[in-house]
C-alpha cells in the first residue's frame, strides 16, 4: 500500500512539474507571438515565422496555438483602439491558419461575440476551415443575428457565394439550395438568397418558387420590403418575360 501511495505521489508531482513547464513554454511563446508575429505587416511573413519558431526550437502546434488563442483574449479585453484592433485582427487570421482543426471552434464564437472587423475575420477564417455543415450553420445564426446591411451580413453572403463560383459537389449544392431557401424567408436576405440559387439551381429561375417569391414582394402592402428588393424582382422578372418573348419569336 505504502509503495502504491509512493507511485501515485510520483505521477502527480511530474504531471504537475509537466503543467508548470508547458505554461512557461506558452509564456515564452506568447511573448514571440505578441512581439514579433503579430507586428508583421503580412500574414504570410507571419505564418512562415511562426512556421520557424516550432521547427527550429521545437514548440508544438497546440502551444503556439494556445500563446496565439491568449493574446486575442488579451487583445479583445484591452481598450479598442486602431492599433490594438490591427493586432487583433493579425491574431484571429494566424489562428485561423495554424490552429489544430479541433481548436477551429474558437473562430466561431469570436465570430458571433462580436460585429466589427475583427469578428467578421474570424467568421471569414472559420468557413474557410469548415466547409461543411457547421459552416453553413454558423451562416444563419450571423444572419438572424447582424439585421439589415452591414459588414457581417456582407461577409456571410460574399463567403457563400465566391464557394458556389468555385464549384460545389452535389452533396454541398443541395446544402446550399436549402439554406438560400429558408433565407428567402428573410426581406433581408430574399435578394442574395434569390442571386444565389439563380447561380447554382437551373431549375430555380423560371420556377414555382421563384414566382411565389416575386408574386410575394409585388404583392406586399405592409413596406416589408424596400425599394430595392422590389426592383431588383421586378426587373429580373421583366428580364425573364423579354427572354421568354424572344424564345418564342424564334421558335425555340
Amino acid at each position: 500500500m505504502t509503495k502504491k501511495i509512493v507511485v501515485l505521489t510520483g505521477l502527480a508531482l511530474a504531471c504537475v512539474a509537466d503543467a508548470k513547464a508547458n505554461t512557461n513554454e506558452i509564456d515564452a511563446v506568447y511573448q514571440v507571438v505578441t512581439n514579433r508575429l503579430l507586428v508583421q505587416t503580412r500574414v504570410s511573413d507571419a505564418v512562415k515565422y511562426a512556421e520557424r519558431i516550432e521547427k527550429k526550437n521545437g514548440v508544438s502546434r497546440e502551444v503556439m496555438t494556445d500563446a496565439i488563442e491568449r493574446a486575442i483574449k488579451e487583445l479583445y479585453a484591452e481598450e479598442d483602439t486602431s492599433c490594438r484592433s490591427n493586432l487583433r485582427w493579425m491574431a484571429i487570421r494566424l489562428f485561423s491558419e495554424l490552429a489544430p482543426q479541433s481548436r477551429v471552434e474558437t473562430l466561431a464564437r469570436l465570430a458571433e461575440e462580436g460585429s466589427n472587423y475583427c469578428a467578421r475575420t474570424a467568421f471569414e477564417g472559420f468557413y474557410r476551415r469548415r466547409k461543411d455543415a457547421a459552416g453553413l450553420s454558423l451562416a444563419a445564426r450571423l444572419l438572424e443575428r447582424h439585421k439589415g446591411p452591414g459588414m457581417m451580413r456582407g461577409a456571410v453572403w460574399c463567403a457563400l457565394s465566391e464557394e458556389a463560383e468555385r464549384g460545389l459537389t452535389d452533396e454541398r449544392r443541395s446544402q446550399f439550395c436549402a439554406f438560400a431557401e429558408r433565407r428567402l424567408e428573410s426581406a433581408d436576405d430574399v435578394v442574395d438568397a434569390d442571386l444565389l440559387l439563380m447561380k447554382i439551381s437551373p431549375s430555380y429561375r423560371n420556377g414555382a418558387l421563384r414566382k411565389s417569391v416575386c408574386d410575394r414582394v409585388a404583392a406586399d402592402g405592409s413596406g416589408r420590403y424596400s425599394a430595392d428588393v422590389r426592383r431588383h424582382f421586378s426587373a429580373w422578372t421583366s428580364n425573364d418575360m423579354n427572354m421568354d418573348q424572344r424564345q418564342k419569336g424564334r421558335g425555340e
